[in-house]
C-alpha cells in the first residue's frame, strides 16, 4: 500500500503487528530451496532448527556439550526433558500440538523451533 501511494511509510510501520515482526526475527528455511520432506507437522513456535536427531534429553545435552547442534525428538516432553530442551536447537514431538512445550516455556531458554509431527 505504501508503494502504491495509499499510505506513507510511518503508517505502514504502524500497521505491522508485534507478532508479525517477531516471526521475521527467527531463523527460517529458504522457501525456494529443495528439501527431502520426511514429515509435516504443526509449528508450535516460529523459526527453524537444524541438527542431528537425538532421542533423549541426556543425548541432547551431550551433543550440545560436544558443540554439535541437535533436535530433541520425543513422543512428548516431560519435566525430565528440561535439560535436553534447553540444549537442543529445536524440539520435535509426535504427540501434542501448538499448545505444547514451546508456547508455555520461558522465552529465555526456549529452542529456536518446536513442532508436533503429524503423519
Amino acid at each position: 500500500m505504501e508503494k502504491e501511494g495509499l499510505i506513507d511509510k510511518k503508517e505502514a510501520v504502524r500497521r505491522v503487528a508485534p507478532d508479525q515482526l517477531d516471526q521475521l526475527l527467527h531463523p527460517q528455511f529458504d522457501k525456494n530451496a529443495d528439501y527431502d520432506v520426511l514429515a509435516r507437522g504443526l509449528n508450535a513456535s516460529p523459526g527453524a532448527a537444524v541438527g542431528e536427531a537425538v532421542f533423549s534429553s541426556a543425548d541432547a545435552v551431550a551433543a550440545a556439550e560436544a558443540g554439535r547442534k541437535c533436535v530433541l525428538v520425543r513422543w512428548e516432553t516431560t519435566p525430565d526433558d528440561l535439560a535436553g530442551m534447553i540444549a537442543a536447537e529445536g524440539i520435535l514431538t509426535s504427540h501434542g500440538g501448538k499448545t505444547c512445550t514451546r508456547p508455555s516455556s520461558p522465552a529465555v531458554w526456549a529452542p529456536r523451533a518446536c513442532a508436533a509431527w503429524r503423519p
